[in-house]
């Protein structure tokens, strides 16, 4: 009696652990947070972004300049201004895969314009920050690296911001609170109809995936500054690239909760009515360095 019980017990143990090992891998590729849960904070913590691309010149080595990133470059805004943050990405998905891009972030339009003023008049407050952290020295070492262009600044595509006197100094949040970025060229199909397609990005394309997908959305902007002003992008702004990968497996088949979830809320309706305002195409994704 005592063998047979003592069976039972071991017998038991074993399925329970290998259960709960089947748990554990089936587990492993999702992000903690998956599209059930609301417990991820939007992605989207910025209101304007700056895109410049990047030639890596042929006298740099690719691991020296990641690193330069790392430990110098991406340091430097991370705590010294609030609101504002330039970062370097690099493609990991798409045609340009391996490419770099430089963006500059930006909490509010008042905050890219005390930054970056439309005549160029910096604050006399600002110029001395720049001056004590050795600002011009490291975006000269920068450029030893690299040559680069300035694409546009591109607004979230929303009602004019109304918000107060922005912070200057003190407890802001950062706005590169993502892990990486999806770029869609834009391209209205009938000019005339630009208000209406507005409306429709405001109402409807950019608030979808505010809470319905945790760690990602996919939002419109257009250039307010810059060689494509006037022009539309789509990003699609993932908190994490595990998050992406959840989302959009590169092998292509989505989690069935996600196509649930879509389903539910139309998405693909939505998708379709903002082709018939524009052509929307997939650039590529790139992945903060870090």
């Amino acid at each position: 009696m005592l063998k047979k019980l003592s069976f039972t017990i071991i017998t038991t143990v074993l399925i329970l652990a290998i259960a709960l090992f089947l748990i554990t891998i089936g587990s492993t590729n999702e992000p903690k947070d998956t599209p059930a849960s609301n417990s991820s904070e939007d992605p989207v913590c910025f209101k304007v972004i700056g895109l410049h691309t990047i030639t890596l010149k042929d006298s740099s080595k690719e691991n020296e300049f990641e690193t330069f990133l790392k430990e110098v470059y991406h340091p430097l805004t991370n705590n010294n201004f609030p609101g504002m943050r330039f970062i370097v990405v690099k493609a990991d998905r798409g045609s340009k895969i391996g490419e770099y891009m430089l963006l500059g972030i930006f909490d509010s339009a008042k905050r890219r314009d005390y930054h970056f003023p439309a005549d160029g008049k910096r604050s006399e407050e600002l110029e001395k920050q720049m001056d004590e952290l050795g600002v011009q020295k490291i975006i000269n070492k920068l450029y030893q690296y690299i040559g680069s262009s300035w694409i546009s600044d591109y607004h979230v595509v929303e009602d004019v911001d109304q918000s107060p006197q922005m912070v200057i100094q003190g407890s802001v949040s950062d706005p590169a609170c993502f892990g990486l970025i999806g770029l869609f060229n834009v391209t209205l199909k009938d000019s005339s109809k630009a208000d209406e397609f507005e409306t429709f990005l405001k109402e409807v394309y950019n608030p979808l995936g505010k809470e319905n997908f945790p760690g990602m959305r996919f939002i419109a902007f257009k250039a307010d500054r810059g060689p494509k002003i006037g022009e539309y992008m789509v990003l699609a702004v993932f908190d994490s690239a595990e998050r992406r990968d959840y989302y959009y497996p590169a092998e292509g088949k989505k989690p069935e909760e996600v196509e649930k979830k879509e389903e539910e809320l139309g998405v693909q309706k939505i998708i379709d009515k903002f082709r018939g305002y524009a052509r929307l195409s997939w650039v590529s994704d790139f992945r903060v360095i870090e």
